[in-house]
């Protein structure tokens, strides 16, 4: 699973420059600043990420404003081609990949899975009681009371956030209520700065077996939930450092040719 965390204060890139024409035109009918802030940078996050995710997969580049980012009918994002729907030959299209996309104070959180996946970005801060009464399950509502003062905004905007990237991975969001699932965040010393495992319980039926893990960055609890079994990378992929990567091996294989032309060429010549 490939992920990507962006701040609005590095989108410097005009709305034209990466949007394709039939998303400038929804852009254009979003009225609310807020709304259109976010939509915008979720947007540019995830071109961003499925950039680097083709070159790395595929050895392609991809302009940002031949993907497209559409939502289903239940607000699923998922991303396509427009150089496949315009008939060019070109490389399979998106329909393996998995987008999630959420966002949270000026930021956005992308994550790319070949499996289901579901990725949920809070702001840590504390929160309401009436949050953890009425939204966490008893076994979600023990594990409150019996952290730290010090750790209890963590640990509540750890839980809220795992729920929200769950249901997103069975694509149900908040239309379902908040306690069908339980999630289990061990205790820990230092709030984690690398990608930790949490558990899900579900209490209904739920065929797939999701994996979730989460983390603290930039003040910020990232959570991502995937059927797969493999865990979220390391670091973040992004498009510039993906593309500094693919120009050093195109330079090693240049220059391991011209060393086996030369090579070839001196054994001829001797």
């Amino acid at each position: 699973m490939y992920w990507l965390l962006e701040s609005a204060q590095n989108m410097t890139e005009p709305p034209e420059a990466f949007l394709s024409a039939a998303e400038l035109e929804k852009f254009r009918t979003l009225r609310f600043e807020k709304r259109r802030s976010e939509w915008l940078l979720g947007r540019w996050t995830a071109k961003r990420l499925l950039q680097a995710v083709l070159l790395q997969q595929r050895n392609e580049l991809v302009a940002r404003d031949a993907l497209e980012i559409c939502n289903d009918a239940d607000g699923v994002p998922h991303a396509q081609d427009l150089r496949v729907s315009h008939g060019e030959h070109r490389s399979p299209d998106l329909e393996g990949l998995k987008l999630s996309i959420s966002h949270s104070n000026d930021h956005a959180l992308c994550a790319v899975s070949d499996g289901q996946v579901g990725a949920d970005l809070e702001w840590i801060e504390a929160r309401a009681e009436y949050l953890v009464r009425d939204y966490f399950t008893a076994n979600e509502q023990a594990r409150v009371n019996a952290s730290s003062p010090a750790q209890r905004d963590i640990v509540v905007t750890a839980i809220w956030s795992a729920k929200e990237a769950a249901l997103k991975a069975i694509h149900k969001g908040l239309s379902l209520d908040t306690r069908v699932v339980t999630i289990s965040i061990v205790p820990f010393a230092n709030a984690p700065a690398q990608w930790t495992p949490f558990e899900i319980q579900w209490n209904v039926e739920q065929s797939n077996a999701l994996r979730g893990w989460w983390r603290v960055e930039q003040g910020f609890v990232l959570t991502v939930v995937t059927t797969l079994a493999e865990m979220p990378h390391a670091q973040p992929l992004s498009i510039e450092a993906e593309m500094l990567l693919h120009s050093q091996h195109t330079q090693d294989d240049s220059h391991a040719r011209i060393a086996q032309h030369t090579h070839h060429h001196a054994r001829h010549n001797s």
